[in-house]
């Protein structure tokens, strides 16, 4: 019928969290993308997320911070980094709404 409103299907708030949760996920793997553009590389696992708020070494002439403050996910833990030898091999995790690694209901 013209003029009727299409439904929009509900989500559930557990489902919406986990949507949030992906969405926070793009937004730091953006910042990593700009962390290396500006410094040649990914942070170290060492060096963590917290690169994306602090500088972690002086070498880094053209650090600069892309939050404010690090992200929590949507059950408020913080996002898991871990990062292998290959430059672009690194993954962000959730660790869900239980907050153990490993599970079923990790996000990533």
């Amino acid at each position: 019928m013209a003029g009727q409103a299409e439904a929009i299907p509900l989500i559930s708030i557990d489902e919406a969290k986990v949507v949030l949760t992906h969405a926070t996920i793009g937004q730091i793997k953006t910042a990593l993308v700009g962390f290396q553009i500006d410094n040649g590389r990914f942070p170290t696992v060492a060096e963590g997320l917290q690169s994306l708020v602090k500088k972690p070494s002086a070498e880094l002439k053209n650090w600069r911070p892309w939050f404010d403050s690090l992200p929590v996910d949507s059950w408020g833990h913080a996002f898991v980094y871990a990062a292998g030898g290959d430059k672009e091999d690194y993954s962000i995790t959730s660790l869900g709404p239980d907050g153990k690694p490993g599970t079923s209901d990790d996000v990533k």
